[in-house]
């Protein structure tokens, strides 16, 4: 994490930056094109270090490393403990860090008003349902860290801090279907397939999914996700998952309704409403700059239901966000959801598009073109084997329930 003092130029902002900020991920762990072993990030785009998801991310994965690998594989107590500190304290700079992209002081951070994240021609401003729900994962997982440490003091800051945010997070963004894309961009109400991002992640490593950390009140495994569906329990007084319902809306509207339901979950799509919107209620939610085509395209596709055109990345299916979508809804115990979102695209790659071997990062439904070939993104395919484990070392149990109940 330390810094790289070369300086390089951020073609969207037409700045120049550290190639390497300390304390920030880079984008690459090697340039290419000049010294990889030396120089990180071959990005030019932007300055990454600002991204409001990849270092989060980082946080995660090294939660992730601790309780898969660390705890898993080695044996020796004080080891586990030694290397449980290095990746909390790197994390614990990470996320104090990112505390200045909190703008408005309800510990919940916000994007900037340009693309300041992995979508990285998609603009976000204000808190958003992505990168928002990144960090309450990021919180959750510096809580847990800070508690198998023993330091409980700790565990309490980042328990009150992610108390705040997901007040925060569920007054700004939650509408009773799904998280809004974000606050104030001109097509904020857009439906993301990836807004669940962080929550899958955690999902994958936990083997169930914790509503906990966005609301207090419900736990959704899916072993009581089985339990609710196959008994008459007295789960139905519970109050509806938001997870469950945003899956459903994300299932309906990105999968079904998009190309026939043969091409998997596209980026962004709009709510079906006769809602009309003028330009001046679209200036209004701008904080920094107008994006001239979202403002050309909002009023008609928010209208009609159809996919978001606001940007090149919103009308595209990226191949990682499909699986891991498709996981999520093998943990919550949806397989025909899951199994048909994955579908769609694996059969797009495989016997539409001729991309056998070479999975791209993106493909489009019209004009059916397809973008960045061999991509690292739809390596995610191996969470559908996480979730399916999940699902089989459920069944006993549940059978066991069952069998309990009907004796």
């Amino acid at each position: 994490l330390s810094s790289v003092s070369q300086v390089s130029v951020n073609l969207n902002e037409a700045t120049a930056t550290e190639t390497k900020k300390c304390g920030r991920i880079p984008h690459d762990l090697g340039n290419p094109k000049d010294e990889p072993w030396l120089h990180p990030n071959a990005y030019s785009l932007s300055d990454t270090g600002e991204w409001k998801d990849l270092n989060l991310k980082f946080v995660l994965t090294c939660y992730r490393d601790y309780e898969k690998i660390v705890k898993v594989y080695i044996d020796n107590e004080e080891q586990k403990e030694r290397l449980l500190k290095r990746f909390y304290d790197l994390s614990v700079g990470i996320v104090a860090d990112g505390l200045v992209w909190d703008v408005d002081g309800d510990d919940l951070i916000e994007n900037s008003g340009c693309p300041d994240q992995t979508y990285d021609l998609w603009t976000m401003s204000g808190s958003s349902a992505y990168c928002g729900g990144l960090w309450l994962c990021a919180l959750e997982c510096l809580r847990r860290m800070a508690s198998a440490l023993g330091r409980s003091e700790d565990a309490n800051y980042y328990n009150a801090k992610l108390k705040n945010a997901k007040k925060a997070f569920n007054g700004k963004l939650w509408n009773g279907r799904y998280f809004d894309f974000d606050e104030y961009s001109a097509c904020h109400k857009s439906i993301m397939a990836d807004q669940l991002c962080g929550f899958w992640f955690m999902s994958v490593v936990d083997g169930y999914v914790d509503e906990s950390i966005i609301s207090r009140e419900q736990v959704l495994t899916f072993d009581t996700f089985i339990w609710s569906q196959s008994v008459d329990s007295n789960l139905d007084d519970l109050n509806i998952s938001q997870i469950r319902t945003t899956l459903q809306t994300i299932y309906e509207n990105n999968v079904k309704r998009f190309a026939d339901g043969r091409m998997g979950a596209v980026n962004a799509m709009t709510m079906a409403s006769s809602e009309r919107i003028t330009c001046g209620m679209l200036i209004t939610h701008c904080l920094i700059t107008i994006d001239v085509q979202c403002l050309e395209y909002t009023v008609a596709c928010r209208a009609s239901g159809d996919v978001d055109r606001t940007s090149v990345q919103s009308e595209e299916v990226w191949g990682g966000v499909v699986y891991a979508l498709a996981s999520l809804y093998i943990i919550t115990g949806q397989n025909e959801p899951g199994f048909r979102t994955a579908e769609g695209w694996y059969r797009s790659c495989w016997e539409r598009f001729g991309l056998q071997y070479q999975t791209p990062e993106a493909i489009t439904a019209s004009p059916g073109y397809y973008r960045a070939i061999g991509y690292m993104r739809p390596l995610s395919v191996w969470a559908l084997q996480s979730a399916l484990d999940v699902k089989t070392k459920a069944q006993p149990a549940i059978s066991s329930k069952l069998q309990n109940h009907t004796s």
